[in-house]
């Protein structure tokens, strides 16, 4: 959280979804995406873009953490492709499952996309 890259967004996950969505540099931290940038929806409401926030701060290494939704991964809706960035890893796309259980993860909608 405390690196930018060169075109003025933080190396970090909320960082990376600052960009995508064209927030102001260096955009929020995960906490501010969640309270100001956007809002709740149902899983199952689910469209390209969304977001599953982490907004909680607790000890371990799964905490304020935000994951951009492409596609469902299965009929199940068990798992789903989402873009992320990730500490050592940097940014990568893989089948994720996060807020589709009982956790922390929040299914979210920003607030500036339409249609």
């Amino acid at each position: 959280m405390k690196k930018n890259w060169k075109d003025g967004y933080r190396q970090d996950c909320s960082g990376y979804v600052s960009m995508a969505a064209k927030l102001p540099k260096p955009g929020p931290n995960t906490v501010g995406l969640f309270n100001a940038h956007t809002v709740p929806i149902a899983v199952r409401d689910m469209r390209p873009g969304d977001l599953f926030i982490d907004k909680d701060d607790r000890p371990g290494p799964d905490f304020r953490h935000v994951v951009i939704f492409e596609k469902w991964a299965n009929a199940a809706r068990t798992q789903y492709w989402a873009y992320e960035q990730r500490g050592t890893y940097g940014t990568t796309y893989r089948k994720l499952s996060y807020g589709l259980k009982t956790d922390d993860y929040k299914p979210r909608r920003l607030k500036n996309i339409t249609g």
